[in-house]
């Protein structure tokens, strides 16, 4: 049986309600990269570790050159890998996640 929470403004849940936590979804994703050889390689080494397959990716490089703006969408994957993924991307010195959002088919 499932319970729904009621919209009441309160810090708790009332009982018995059980939250998803690990949406199956595809998945948006737009990154700040250095463009330099080895980024791409790194943030799919990334994505191949949590076991999520890209479905397209499109790279735009910035006019300054020194940046480019990297969007990739996904397959349909777990929410909870796509956020080990993220922290992973944005621990690494050359990329930065900017947003994500899920994709409803």
């Amino acid at each position: 049986e499932n319970r729904y929470s009621t919209f009441r403004n309160t810090a708790q849940a009332d009982k018995d309600v059980n939250f998803i936590t690990d949406f199956k979804s595809a998945y948006y994703l737009r990154l700040t990269v250095t463009d330099k050889t080895g980024v791409l390689s790194k943030i799919t080494a990334i994505f191949g570790r949590y076991n999520i397959s890209i479905l397209e990716m499109i790279q735009r490089e910035h006019a300054d050159s020194e940046t480019a703006t990297l969007v990739i969408v996904t397959h349909e994957t777990h929410e909870l890998a796509v956020r080990k993924a993220v922290s992973r991307i944005d621990a690494l010195d050359v990329a930065k996640v900017d947003s994500v959002l899920r994709v409803v088919s």
